[in-house]
């Protein structure tokens, strides 16, 4: 098995990549909550807490500074806006308790980490070859500014 070296982050995206990290233990977190059975409801109490918590101003931190870095026609800028707008889709159907499935936070874990992992490492590196480096620079300071910590607790650990 090739092992996948560590790719190195430009200064202006690696808080999105911070949070990336973050994004990938909640998939691994719904993954551990799903193993040991726990209550559906449990989990997806916990992805709508995080969504409000971290992820939803994320998202909008991306479409407003990362995105916009490339033309609106560009595929992967379409691509990764396609992806957003469907987790949006399926955190509102996990927040349904109703209609909360296994099969419903797999999905949503799954497509949360290709996401991830097409960002960085497809998107991003186009962002930091093509974008406007004068542009780049200013909205990488944004983004500094602007990254989310995600140090909310949460009492109910059921991954653990």
């Amino acid at each position: 098995m090739e092992k996948l070296k560590p790719i190195k982050r430009s200064k202006e995206l690696a808080p999105l990549s911070r949070e990336h990290h973050d994004g990938l233990i909640l998939v691994w977190k719904i993954r551990m909550g799903i193993k040991k059975s726990i209550e559906l409801t449990r989990i997806g109490k916990y992805v709508q807490f995080f969504y409000q918590t971290s992820l939803s101003r994320h998202f909008e931190i991306e479409e407003e500074y990362v995105f916009s870095l490339l033309p609106p026609q560009n595929m992967e800028r379409k691509e990764a806006e396609t992806q957003h707008l469907v987790l949006r889709r399926q955190i509102a159907e996990i927040g349904e308790a109703a209609t909360l499935t296994n099969t419903s936070l797999i999905d949503f874990s799954d497509l949360l980490e290709g996401h991830i992992r097409f960002e960085e490492r497809i998107l991003f590196p186009m962002i930091e070859k093509e974008a406007d480096p004068v542009l780049f620079s200013t909205y990488g300071k944004m983004l500094i500014e602007e990254e989310v910590k995600s140090c909310a607790v949460y009492s109910d650990e059921f991954w653990l």
